[in-house]
């Protein structure tokens, strides 16, 4: 198993608990966790993805520390199963819990009929060339730049 086979698990099993595991990238920042985990109830969870018995690098070391700082801990994750395993309730049950994943599987059905991959080879969840481009403007370009 390599760290891609984790990844996917843990978008997966986010799904199935009626949340979303968003990919996180931040360009001129080395070491920001690999994804942010968003689950009913107003739970996050900042995730370092690793294969079985990898290790933080120490640029990642350094940010997981000042994250921590700050109140939000960075979870290092080699077992995404045991990640979910080990998370405190509440986990929504029942009808409601059905229809948000019902609504989570069709935003993502509609994520790939659109060409995009909700946790595709490039680890971008559907819709985020679409956020990015509403935040830098609306056509891909930041704002303020000339071209």
């Amino acid at each position: 198993m390599i760290e891609k086979d984790v990844e996917r698990r843990l978008c997966a099993l986010a799904r199935r608990h009626g949340g979303v595991a968003l990919k996180w990238t931040s360009p001129g920042t080395m070491g920001v966790p690999d994804r942010l985990v968003f689950l009913p109830g107003g739970r996050l969870y900042l995730v370092e993805v690793k294969r079985p018995g990898g290790r933080p690098r120490e640029s990642q070391k350094a940010i997981h520390r000042r994250l921590g700082r700050l109140g939000w801990p960075v979870h290092v994750v080699d077992d995404a199963d045991a990640f979910f395993a080990s998370l405190p309730e509440p986990r929504i049950e029942g009808e409601k819990a059905d229809e948000e994943r019902g609504a989570a599987d069709a935003d993502d059905d509609a994520g790939m009929r659109q060409g995009g991959d909700p946790a595709g080879e490039d680890g971008a969840e559907a819709g985020d060339a679409e956020q990015d481009a509403d935040a830098h403007g609306g056509d891909g370009r930041r704002k303020g730049r000339r071209r």
